[in-house]
Order: structure tokens, then C-alpha cells, then sequence
């Protein structure tokens, strides 16, 4: 790590201590963590600066501007999009008073939630709420797990409202806020920025794109690993995947895609038919043993990825799907060897090769607590489908 006028305070009793919901999740929050600080503003641990981090020219306050003049050509009221940056102490308190434009306690929102992407063809996966919830219980969930929320840079969060003015509440990988609410909520946002000392400034980041800035600012793990004695302790260490298979369940989510029957890259270009493989956690209904299963498959776009596994699942009917761990696009070059072999005699959409592999006991643990606390439907077995 490196040490220099960024280093700060470190993780406190308050910040380790175990969450709870329902049951105690294996997260706590590592105490070996040193914060950093940029300019006037202390950063979440889940970020570490390294030398020409000051490059980013990151400073507190306010930037905002107007979403599009389309808006009002539409007959929509014009909204604003804000971003605030402010130091991770403060962030919580000004979330507080920012969650509320979304609505009322009543009003549905969908929760989004970002991170790095796996995929060889995209640098972002995006999670949004399957069906919307109630602010009140979206925000139930933040507030239990609040610390790691604004710790962990790998995930960005926040949900969005579509009643009458679309509007979102949005805290990136940096932890500064994205806002986007309807122009005539500017005095009500101001206000509440001035409460908090903050002002307006011509940008809260210098307009670098996500690589440069990774170059001076990385991303770490967090999580304190589990204490258990065992001669591999990497087993249980907790990591995103983990926290974002539970924040999947809680929210509902599934992947963003804005067409299901294309299969783009980041430019928009078409891919056409490619390698994609699928992760998840099958259990036997008989025995209620769990396994990790990964499928290799060649199919033209999500959908019918989709249809190729539904057809494949009829043949498994010892297994029903549980959780997903990842569905992501590779290119040939890294398909294990059986692939190769078994794409030479196939064509369409089809599955090449599978595996089913022991679950590590972490995720083995989650998983039996995620069925406690959201008992599992087998009728979804029956589609033991990945993405859809």
C-alpha cells in the first residue's frame, strides 16, 4: 500500500462490527484498512491512491446541469443532474436527506446496482430490480448494510423512481452521488447542500475516464476474512461476489439488458453467435445437496441462451436451479479444452461442455442462509434458467 498524506484514520469498532438482518451475514469490515484522503475529501476504504492520484483533481462540492432540453419537447418538466462529492463521514447524513426525492415511503423504485464486469465484450454489469419495491423497504435494506454500501468501491448503488418525472438517487464506485431530479426541486436541493457547507463547483472529478483513473486509484477488497483455523483461510474470504449474491436476492435483481435478442459489444457493434458461460448454485431436492455448476454454451443473443439451457435443464432433473453467480460472454481463446472440441461438430445455439464442481464453504454457507431467509421456489427448477 502506499503511504504518503492520504493515509488517514482507520477502521473503528463501529465500522467492524457484524450486520444484521434476519440472521448474521459473514461480513465485517477489515481492520487492517487505512483510509485515504484526496484534496479536502476522505475517500471510502474500499479505495487506495497511489502517487498522481492528485491528477484527478477531485475536490467537495456540486456540479450540475440539465438532463435534456428533450424533456420539455416531450411535455415533460425538465430535470436536473447533480453530482455531489463530500467526505465519507458526511455521506450518510446528506444520503439521509437526498433519498426522500424519490418520493414518498410508498412510492415503488427499482434498485440498481453496478460493478466490474467478468463479460470479454463490456466493462460494467448492471443489476436492476426485477419488479419495483416500496422506497420504505428499498431503504430498509440500505440502512442495514449502509457501512459496506459506502465501503465497497467495487459496487455503485442506488434505485430509481419512473412516477410522473423520472428520478434517481445514485452513489458511484468513487462514492460521489449522481442525482437526477425534476428542475423544479432546485431550491430543495440547494438547500440541503447548503446545510451541509458544500458549493457549487465547476467538477467534483476531473473528466477522466474510468481506466485513467484506475491507474492512481485502485479498488480493494474490504471484507475481513472469516477466523476459522482451516490451512487454505482464503476459502473464507469474503469478497463482492458474495455481497452481491445476497444484495440479489434481497433486491430482486437481474441483469440490464435493453434488448434480450442481441448480442452487442460496448460500441454497439454485433457480435453475432459467441461463448458464454453460465455459474450458479443447483441444489438436489432429495438429498438438498448443493453444487456449483458451470455451463459453457454457444447461443446468438441472451434469449436464446436462455432457451438453449431450459432445453438442456430437461435432461438434468436431479438438479434445481438455486442462485446465479455470473453469466458472462469469453472469447475462444479462453474456452477450456472440451469446449473446443465439442463446438466441431455443432452448429446453432447449444450447450458444449458442463461441470459441476464442490461449493467452497462460504459460499455454501450464504447460499443455506439466503434459502432461510428466502425459501426457495422449486418450481423454478423447472427452468433452471440463468438470465431470464
Amino acid at each position: 500500500m502506499h503511504h504518503d498524506r492520504n493515509q488517514g484514520d482507520s477502521a473503528t469498532p463501529e465500522d467492524i462490527r457484524l450486520l444484521y438482518t434476519e440472521f448474521v451475514l459473514p461480513f465485517r469490515l477489515r481492520s487492517d484498512l487505512t483510509r485515504h484522503r484526496l484534496a479536502d475529501v476522505e475517500l471510502a476504504f474500499g479505495l487506495e491512491c497511489h502517487p498522481g492520484s492528485e491528477s484527478l483533481g477531485l475536490r467537495a462540492g456540486w456540479s450540475r446541469e440539465q438532463v435534456s432540453t428533450l424533456d420539455s419537447e416531450f411535455g415533460m418538466e425538465p430535470r436536473d443532474s447533480w453530482h455531489i462529492m463530500v467526505d465519507r463521514h458526511v455521506l450518510p447524513k446528506l444520503l439521509h436527506r437526498l433519498w426522500p426525492l424519490l418520493g414518498r415511503s410508498s412510492t415503488p423504485v427499482f434498485p440498481v446496482i453496478e460493478l466490474g464486469s467478468r463479460d470479454a465484450f463490456r466493462a460494467v454489469d448492471t443489476f436492476v430490480g426485477a419488479d419495483p419495491l416500496p422506497l420504505a423497504e428499498f431503504l430498509s435494506t440500505v440502512r442495514n448494510l449502509e457501512t459496506l454500501l459506502l465501503e465497497d468501491a467495487h459496487l455503485a448503488f442506488g434505485a430509481y423512481s419512473d412516477e410522473e418525472i423520472p428520478s434517481e438517487v445514485f452513489v458511484d464506485h468513487w462514492k460521489g452521488i449522481a442525482l437526477t431530479v425534476r428542475s423544479s426541486d432546485r431550491e430543495r436541493v440547494e438547500a440541503i447542500l447548503e446545510a451541509f457547507h458544500l458549493t457549487q463547483v465547476e467538477e467534483t472529478w476531473s473528466k477522466l475516464d474510468d481506466r485513467q483513473a484506475e491507474q492512481v486509484l485502485s479498488i480493494r477488497n474490504i471484507f475481513e476474512p472469516i477466523p476459522s483455523g482451516i490451512p487454505d483461510p482464503a476459502l473464507l474470504q469474503p469478497d463482492v461476489d458474495h455481497f452481491l449474491l445476497y444484495l440479489r436476492r434481497c433486491w430482486s435483481l437481474v441483469p440490464n439488458l435493453e434488448d434480450w435478442e442481441s448480442n452487442l459489444d460496448e460500441a454497439g457493434r454485433s457480435l453475432g453467435r459467441c461463448l458464454w458461460m453460465v455459474q450458479g448454485v443447483v441444489r438436489n431436492p432429495q438429498s438438498n445437496l448443493r453444487a456449483r455448476l458451470v455451463v459453457w454454451a454457444q447461443a446468438a443473443h441472451p434469449r436464446a441462451l436462455s432457451k438453449t439451457l431450459l432445453a438442456w435443464a430437461k435432461d438434468q432433473p436431479q438438479w434445481v436451479w438455486e442462485d446465479e453467480l455470473g453469466t458472462d460472454r469469453l472469447s475462444w481463446e479462453d474456452a477450456p479444452p472440451e469446449v473446443d472440441v465439442a463446438r466441431e461438430g455443432v452448429k446453432g445455439d447449444a450447450v458444449l461442455h458442463s461441470l459441476l464442481e464442490e461449493l467452497d464453504p462460504l459460499t455454501a454457507d450464504l447460499v443455506q442462509l439466503l434459502a432461510e431467509e428466502f425459501p426457495p421456489d422449486d418450481t423454478q427448477g423447472e427452468r433452471f434458467d440463468a438470465i431470464d
